[in-house]
């Protein structure tokens, strides 16, 4: 059984709350922590001086190996919830369900993704038994785990399949820079600049941000 931490590793984004809740489960479940931050180090030497077991950092991965890992898990934790912009939605919820995988995240965070809410575990921010028992409860093959089973299909043809989305966000920063770069020469505009990589973008990552591009 294992439980997934995915992004920058920083006080901001929770990992230390996390990492406080996970050492009060049980001894057969472990912790994947994927990415990079300069609040890494302090949480190496908060395992260490804790002995808390089952613990593992990975270094930043590519985006085309976001899914495997997400499928490898039980559920995707995300424990942020003060955000310095009130308008802030993570992507990692959606890329969890999208991969078939249950969230668990915050009231606070839950609020802003419509009905796509009712697949997450939620916790009040702040409250650490509550939040123990949330992750306690992602660990289990419990009848929300199930729903999301259910309509795996369904969500996947309403959100597209994950692993074009990871390309289409691939490709955004080169799109972005294609643009930038016939901005400022007008003279080379041609339609094929906007119609060929904005379709792929627009097929699933569009939908699955909520429009948010």
């Amino acid at each position: 059984k294992s439980l997934l931490f995915l992004g920058k590793i920083s006080k901001p984004k929770g990992i230390e709350y996390l990492i406080d809740a996970f050492s009060n489960l049980n001894d057969d479940t472990t912790l994947l922590v994927v990415g990079n931050g300069e609040y890494k180090n302090h949480c190496q030497e908060k395992i260490d001086k804790n002995n808390i077991k089952n613990v593992f950092f990975i270094d930043t991965v590519p985006p085309w190996k976001v899914p495997e890992i997400i499928r490898s898990v039980k559920a995707v934790v995300i424990p942020e919830y003060q955000f310095g912009v009130p308008q802030h939605r993570s992507r990692i919820p959606v890329e969890a369900i999208m991969c078939g995988k249950t969230p668990v995240v915050s009231n606070e965070i839950s609020s802003k993704y419509g009905s796509l809410s009712k697949y997450f575990v939620t916790f009040s921010p702040g409250n650490q038994k509550e939040f123990i028992s949330a992750l306690q409860k992602s660990l289990k093959d419990s009848e929300l785990s199930m729903k999301l089973k259910e309509d795996h299909s369904s969500l996947k043809a309403k959100l597209g399949k994950f692993d074009v989305y990871v390309s289409d966000i691939y490709c955004l920063p080169f799109l972005v820079t294609a643009l930038v770069k016939v901005t400022r020469a007008p003279h080379a505009l041609k339609s094929t600049c906007f119609i060929v990589p904005f379709g792929r973008v627009g097929s699933s990552w569009y939908k699955s941000s909520g429009g948010a591009i």
